[in-house]
C-alpha cells in the first residue's frame, strides 16, 4: 500500500474540488476558480495585466490537467481505506480510464460506446445484437449521475482487475452504493471490459 497524499484539495471527477484531509475525504467540495473577463477597454496595461492573467490561468490549468492526476492517478481511485492511490504505469492508468468511459457510456444510455468498450463474451454476441436487447436502461428524465472510487486494481500483462465502490444518484434524490469488481483484457491496444460482478 502507499503512502497517503498531503491533505489538499484534488478533483472529484466532476468538475469540482473535494478537500482530502490526509486519511479519508471530507464532505467540503468546492468549484475551480475561473478568472473573470476583464471587461473591454484600450490600453497597453489592460492588455499587459490580461495577457498576465491568461499566462497564470493558462499555467494552473496545466498543472492541474497533468501534475495533479499524475499524483493522485486516476483521481477517483482509493485502497481499501478510501484513501487515494497512486496508478504507478501506463497500463494501470489506461485500465482506470477504460473503466470511466464504460460507466459514462453505461450511465449516458450509449449502447454504442458500451458496447466498443467491452469484449464479445461480455456482451454475449455482437454489439448490435447487445444494443437491441439492452434497449435504453434509463429514460432521459432519469439519467442518473455517479461516482466511483478505485479500491484495487491489478494490471498483469494483458490482463486486469479493477474493484471499485460505485454510487449512483437518481433523478429522485436517492442513491446507491455497490462494490463492483470488473475483469479487462487488452484486445488490439485497447483495454475491454470482459466480465463484472
Amino acid at each position: 500500500m502507499s503512502e497517503s497524499p498531503a491533505p489538499g484539495w484534488y478533483p472529484d471527477g466532476h468538475g469540482a474540488l473535494r478537500w482530502w484531509d490526509g486519511s479519508a475525504w471530507t464532505e467540503h467540495v468546492q468549484q475551480p476558480a475561473v478568472a473573470p473577463r476583464p471587461a473591454r477597454r484600450t490600453g497597453l496595461w489592460i492588455g499587459v495585466a490580461a495577457a498576465a492573467i491568461a499566462l497564470v490561468v493558462g499555467v494552473g490549468v496545466v498543472v492541474a490537467l497533468v501534475l495533479v492526476p499524475a499524483l493522485i492517478g486516476a483521481g477517483e481511485a482509493s485502497d481499501a481505506t478510501g484513501a487515494p492511490v497512486a496508478v504507478a504505469s501506463a497500463d494501470e492508468r489506461a485500465v482506470a480510464d477504460a473503466y470511466a468511459d464504460y460507466l459514462d457510456a453505461w450511465y449516458a444510455n450509449d449502447c454504442a460506446a458500451e458496447a466498443a468498450l467491452t469484449t464479445a463474451a461480455y456482451r454475449g454476441g455482437s454489439a448490435d445484437e447487445y444494443c437491441a436487447e439492452m434497449g435504453e436502461p434509463f429514460t432521459e428524465a432519469d439519467l442518473p449521475s455517479w461516482s466511483m472510487q478505485i479500491t484495487a486494481l491489478e494490471v498483469d500483462g494483458g490482463e486486469a482487475r479493477l474493484t471499485a465502490v460505485e454510487e449512483v444518484t437518481w433523478s429522485d434524490g436517492t442513491s446507491d452504493t455497490e462494490e463492483w469488481t470488473y475483469d479487462l483484457v487488452r484486445v488490439d491496444g485497447r483495454w475491454l471490459v470482459d466480465a463484472a460482478w
